[in-house]
Order: structure tokens, then C-alpha cells, then sequence
């Protein structure tokens, strides 16, 4: 297991400390949760604004893009347009669940048939210029809030994107937050009603919560829950700590009701965080059920619908028998399961394989600088991903030679004992992304015999150390199971985390396993404990 350790001894260590080896310039600063940048530091805003405004009496159409942050910002955005007085009609994907922006014939189709007028779409759209061309050509205007890096340049949207302004210092700024501020630009009073969206849109796009701005949104937004997604939230998770959004909360559960759901249980969702209906229970029932039927396909592709074509590689290249708009579910799950990067494509018939990509590693960059892809399209380890089908045997030998890096993990100390668990105190409402409340790495021999595997399903693994403390792994494979238990002994590294565990009045130490890695000892290695 490939390492960083940021101190060799953490005794004494303040949490500013932390902050600073974790990339905070100045901790006082980030800590005074207060940093909100210039709205007029984005380029075009202010055209934007002006644009806007012509459009008093006409009816604007929002475009809501296929993922949370997707939603999120038209949803936050169509709300606080309707409060001002506009007249506003949305537009959701449907047909092609994993399009983006105007990259969608049926989205095209759709404004086509409409009178053309202003188009607003956030969180996407920034390089769709044969798209936007042609509703230029038809009439209408198109504002884009985005905060992808463009492959392209557009010359037909008025685009207001974070990456494409140099005065703009959060670059991890969400599709949201670029919204917000040009609500903000508009009616400052009003905009602040909706901070909570741009929180929930940070966690749900991952972005990162060491900048000054959004831990600010994080902190407050999630203290100020906007009354239209309030009780919805409050029906599927317990609190409103980041990692509750991440993690079988809010934000799963309202992705997999826009990959799979009909399009009236989306219009269902958008339209309960729009404020347009109250139907609470209904919306919690269906996010609900498309996050349970999602884990149960996701599973079912990997089982029955899937060939690694190089097993052998770093990077894994599967080739799907169908199309999904689970390909990014399922690459994350074999990332997870195999540690290794993961591309899941499917054949079109244009001639090319498309899909998604995940990846412990910056791998967005190197394979851009390949010459071998259409293109890779998002965030450095999360992206959708596209080549030509005839070019696949040069792409598997690329991946077979190229000196891939190996992930490396940054942990808090190589070194635990119960004395760190809180170290910091209680920080969970800002931990995050990358804040991470302290990880910490351990290498342990273990006799298997004493490794217990527990819970309904059989997938949580419960062993101890030398000094009787519980170290606990959840949501591990039967399979990954079966392996590690048909060793007699085996060396495990873990990068985990101390928590107490309250029980029947008591309280226990335990160490929570994020990661795990198992191999046979050496002979030096019966020395470790």
C-alpha cells in the first residue's frame, strides 16, 4: 500500500495544523467560514445579468442537467427566478439519462418545437457549440452556468464559467455555486434563501472542501435548509452532516431517481425542490426505491453483462453487452472492488465505445495526452470517456505498457492508539471530500480463524489487535471475503479511522476500516505485532 504520511508523531497537532498539510493557505482565514468572492469576478456575468433582464414578460426555459448538481442549480435557479416575478418552464433529460447539457437530440427536438426565446442552462453546456449554433440559428439566447473546463470554444451561449475566468479563485467551485452568484449578481437578499442547494451540490459533485468559499457554503448552507427540500431530506437521512449526504442519504438516492427513473417520477422530484408540489412522502418513497433497484442492477451488470478485456492492467477497460445509465455506479464499484482504475464502455453504432471512467489516480489528464480518445470529459477521477471502436487493440496495449502511478493514500499518522480517536473534537459538519476527519494507517498480522464475519447480509468483517481493539470493515464482498479467509494468516494494511462505539451505556474504541489490503507474510513480517 502506497503511503503519505503527514506527521511521524501527531502528538500536539491543531487542527489549523492540519489544514495547512492538507493545502489551506491560511487556516485563520478558511476558519472564519465568511469568504464569499466577487460576483464580478466571472467573466460574462454581467452580460448575463443584462441578458436576463430582456426577458421580464417571456417565458425562459431552464435546462436541468443528469446528476444532482444537475438538479440542484435549475431547481434552485427556476425558484428563485419564479420569486422574482419570471416566467419560467423547465426541460429534463429523459430518453438519454447520461447526456449532458445540449448533447441530447430529444433536449434539441424539444426546444425546437418551442417559440425561441432564453435558454438557461447551469452545470453544463460549456463546449456544446454545434448545439448551441443551431438554436442561435433558430432565435434563441443561451446563458450557460457552468463549471466544467471547456474542450472547446463556443461562440454562440453567453458562458459564465468559473474555469474560463482568471479573476475567479475557487476553481472547485459547483455548477451551483457559479449559479448562485449569478443570482446573487441579481438579488442578493433573495439568493441567500438558497445557500443550502449549493451546499448539497459541493458534497454531491465532490467537490472540494478545502477552499475558503465553499467550506463557507458547507458550514451555513447546511444551517439554513431551504424549506422546499427541508422535509424531503429530512425523510431519508438523520442529520445533515456532509457524510450523511454522501452515503445512502439525499444525494444517491435523488442521482438514481434521474438515471432510472420515468420521467414523471423525475418531474416528481425537480418539481417538489422547485417548490411547485409538497408531496413529501410520495418523492421520499420513489428516491427510495430507484436507490434500491440501483444497487440491484449495478450488481447484475458486473455479474452477468461485463468482460474485463486485460485483467492483468492497471487500468481496466470492461466492455458492457447493453446500454446503462449505471456505467459510472458500476466503474466505481470495481474500483472499489479491485483498487485498480476502471473504464466501462458500450458499442455504438457510429462506430465508437463510450461511457464512464473511475479512478483513484489523476487519470483524466493522461489519457487526454494519449492521442487515443474522442474525448475524457469531467472531473480528474470521475469522467465520461469515448474512442473509436477500431482503435481498441492500440488502447489495450497502451494501457499494458504506460507506467501508470500507483494511488497513493495520504493518512494522518502511521501510527494509532485510542488517545486519537477526536483528536480535533467533534468536526463532522465540516468534514468532507477531501477534509477528512484524520485517517490512520495500520499493519497488522492476523490468524483469519479470528476474523469473524457478521451482519444480515455477511458482508462486515470484525477482527482485533494486540491491545483488544475492534477494527471493523463494512461492505465487503462475499467473494473478497471467501479469499481472505482461505488463508491461514495474512498481513493486513488498513487505512481507517478511531470512532468510539456506544453500547448499553458503554463506550468502546473501535478502528473503522476504509481501506484494506491483505497479502501471505514474509518471514520478517511475524515480527510485526
Amino acid at each position: 500500500m502506497n503511503i503519505k504520511v503527514l506527521y511521524d508523531n501527531d502528538n500536539g497537532v491543531s487542527f489549523k495544523d492540519y489544514l495547512r498539510k492538507l493545502g489551506v493557505v491560511n487556516p485563520d482565514e478558511y476558519l472564519k467560514l465568511n469568504t464569499i468572492e466577487d460576483d464580478l469576478n466571472y467573466d460574462n456575468i454581467e452580460l448575463a445579468v443584462e441578458t436576463l433582464y430582456q426577458y421580464k414578460t417571456r417565458e425562459i426555459t431552464i435546462l436541468a442537467d443528469t446528476d444532482g448538481d444537475g438538479y440542484t442549480s435549475a431547481s434552485m435557479l427556476y425558484s428563485f427566478l419564479t420569486e422574482l416575478g419570471y416566467k419560467c418552464n423547465y426541460i429534463l433529460h429523459d430518453k438519454n439519462p447520461k447526456s449532458h447539457g445540449l448533447d441530447d437530440s430529444q433536449v434539441l427536438n424539444i426546444l425546437k418545437s418551442k417559440e425561441p426565446s432564453l435558454l438557461i442552462v447551469p452545470d453544463a453546456g460549456t463546449s456544446d457549440e454545434n448545439p448551441c449554433k443551431k438554436l442561435r440559428e433558430l432565435g434563441w439566447e443561451i446563458i450557460i452556468l457552468d463549471h466544467h473546463k471547456p474542450l472547446n470554444e463556443n461562440n454562440y451561449a453567453i458562458i459564465v464559467n468559473n474555469q474560463m475566468s482568471e479573476m475567479v479563485v475557487n476553481k472547485s467551485a459547483s455548477g451551483c455555486l457559479v449559479t448562485w452568484h449569478f443570482m446573487h449578481l441579481i438579488d442578493a437578499d433573495v439568493s441567500n434563501k438558497f445557500i443550502s442547494y449549493v451546499a448539497i451540490s459541493i458534497i454531491s459533485d465532490s467537490m472540494s472542501f478545502l477552499t475558503n468559499e465553499n467550506i463557507t457554503f458547507i458550514y451555513h448552507g447546511l444551517k439554513n435548509m431551504h424549506p422546499n427540500i427541508k422535509r424531503l431530506i429530512d425523510s431519508v437521512q438523520g442529520d445533515y452532516k456532509p457524510v450523511s449526504f454522501s452515503f445512502g442519504g439525499f444525494n444517491p438516492k435523488c442521482n438514481s431517481t434521474i438515471r432510472l427513473g420515468t420521467i414523471e417520477d423525475k418531474k416528481s422530484l425537480f418539481e417538489l425542490m422547485c417548490g411547485l408540489n409538497d408531496n413529501v412522502d410520495e418523492v421520499s418513497k420513489i428516491i427510495k426505491h430507484y436507490h434500491s433497484q440501483q444497487n440491484v442492477d449495478a450488481n447484475n451488470l458486473i455479474e452477468n453483462n461485463i468482460t474485463i478485456l486485460n485483467e492483468n492492467s492497471n487500468v481496466l477497460l470492461c466492455k458492457l453487452d447493453c446500454k446503462t445509465p449505471l456505467t459510472g455506479l458500476v466503474a466505481n464499484k470495481l474500483m472499489g472492488k479491485t483498487g485498480k482504475s476502471v473504464l466501462i464502455v458500450h458499442d455504438r453504432e457510429d462506430g465508437n465505445s463510450e461511457g464512464s471512467a473511475r479512478s483513484p489516480i489523476n487519470l483524466r489528464e493522461i489519457l487526454n495526452n494519449s492521442g487515443l480518445f474522442n474525448y475524457n470529459s469531467g472531473h480528474d477521477h470521475s469522467f465520461g470517456t469515448s474512442y473509436k471502436t477500431e482503435d481498441e487493440a492500440k488502447l489495450l496495449e497502451y494501457f499494458d505498457n504506460y507506467d501508470f502511478p500507483s494511488p497513493c493514500y495520504t493518512v494522518f499518522s502511521d501510527t494509532w492508539n485510542v488517545k486519537d480517536i477526536d483528536q480535533f473534537g467533534d468536526l463532522s459538519m465540516l468534514w468532507g471530500n477531501d477534509l477528512i476527519d484524520p485517517l490512520y494507517y495500520q499493519k497488522l498480522v492476523i490468524n483469519t480463524q479470528n476474523i469473524d464475519v457478521i451482519g444480515e447480509s455477511q458482508t462486515t468483517i470484525r477482527f482485533k489487535n494486540n491491545d483488544n481493539v475492534t477494527f471493523i470493515k463494512f461492505y465487503c464482498t462475499h467473494e473478497w471475503i471467501d479469499n481472505l479467509k482461505s488463508h491461514d494468516k495474512v498481513v493486513i494494511e488498513v487505512i481507517g479511522r478511531g470512532k468510539w462505539n456506544e453500547w448499553r451505556g458503554n463506550k468502546y474504541p473501535q478502528f473503522i476500516i476504509d481501506r484494506m489490503e491483505y497479502r501471505e507474510p514474509t518471514f520478517e513480517d511475524l515480527f510485526l505485532n
